[in-house]
């Protein structure tokens, strides 16, 4: 067995093994090499050097990278978010905790405190790892699914408001400021995005994305977003016709109008209209006004994700 670092050149074989490694995980979406880039080298966080492969026979097993979230900077505190995937006929041998251990000892050197990652918690296995390297449950994130063969409820924006789409490329600092303002007070919500990131994020290749702006209509002034797509690959392959709600978010000086609601209505209304009969989201646990507006527009929960934790 041999451990290497990623290249970039790998991204043919690594895109492979992650689409394997992780086929038995809850509605995974398989990869392309173009998405894979994207994910990763469009990422400005992102750095080869915490990203480790494992070899076995010259065959590529397993993976492990560690993406520092600087946004966690502290004093006292550094995080970085641990992803691992190892092909199913590979586990148990022992080679998750060699990269894990590989990842850490180049984290601290970066001064990193603490790492996280999440898991399905359907997956047993993965449970069981984690808990033995001594990651403990730190936060829980729900998937939400909207049935759309259903009527949508009849919600307009609320007086003085509008939803339209974002007026790209005029509104898009603006719509990127929405974005990372709205988002800033949760620990568990994404890093703020650089506007480098989001133009990546614009062009994820092979997806059908729509997007949302709420907008004050006295200075037409954006103070909520929402971001969806559909994957049309993993739709036919699956033969489900299911789309992605990826993020929602209203300035705190704008909540508890209904706005949130209206801009959720409205990507909803766009899915359908696209053949969409199942609407997904993850919403973190702490995360309860938008928990409560999902649970008004009759969304279910379809499944659990924890974050784990550990101080390195």
């Amino acid at each position: 067995m041999r451990i290497e670092q990623m290249n970039r050149s790998l991204l043919e074989d690594y895109t492979s093994l992650i689409n394997k490694a992780r086929a038995d995980w809850p509605r995974n979406r398989d990869l392309t090499v173009e998405q894979v880039e994207s994910i990763y080298y469009g990422n400005p966080n992102y750095d080869e050097k915490s990203h480790f492969l494992t070899y076995i026979d010259n065959k590529m097993v397993g993976e492990c990278s560690g993406i520092i979230d600087p946004r966690s900077a502290t004093e006292a505190r550094l995080c970085a978010y641990v992803d691992l995937s190892i092909l199913p006929e590979y586990r148990r041998k022992g080679i998750g905790k060699q990269l894990m251990e590989k990842v850490f000892e180049y984290l601290r050197q970066r001064h990193v405190t603490e790492v996280q990652t999440d898991v399905p918690a359907i997956c047993k296995g993965s449970k069981e790892f984690y808990e033995k390297l001594g990651f403990t449950i730190g936060g829980k994130a729900f998937e939400l699914a909207h049935n759309l063969q259903n009527d949508l409820p009849n919600i307009l924006a609320p007086e003085c408001y509008v939803i339209r789409s974002p007026k790209f490329p005029d509104e898009k600092a603006e719509f990127l400021q929405v974005w990372n303002r709205a988002n800033a007070e949760t620990e568990e919500s994404p890093p703020m995005m650089t506007p480098e990131a989001f133009d990546k994020f614009l062009a994820f290749p092979q997806v059908q994305s729509a997007y949302y702006a709420a907008v004050k209509k006295e200075d037409n002034k954006i103070v909520g977003m929402l971001t969806c797509f559909i994957d049309p690959a993993y739709n036919k392959k699956n033969k489900v016709k299911e789309a992605q709600i990826e993020i929602v978010g209203v300035l705190p000086e704008a909540r508890r109008k209904g706005i949130a609601s209206s801009l959720i209505v409205e990507a909803l209304k766009w899915m359908k209209t696209q053949g969409i009969t199942t609407a997904l989201s993850n919403v973190n646990s702490n995360n309860k006004n938008i928990l409560g507006v999902a649970n008004r527009l009759g969304a279910e929960i379809a499944n659990e994700q924890l974050t784990y934790r550990l101080r390195i």
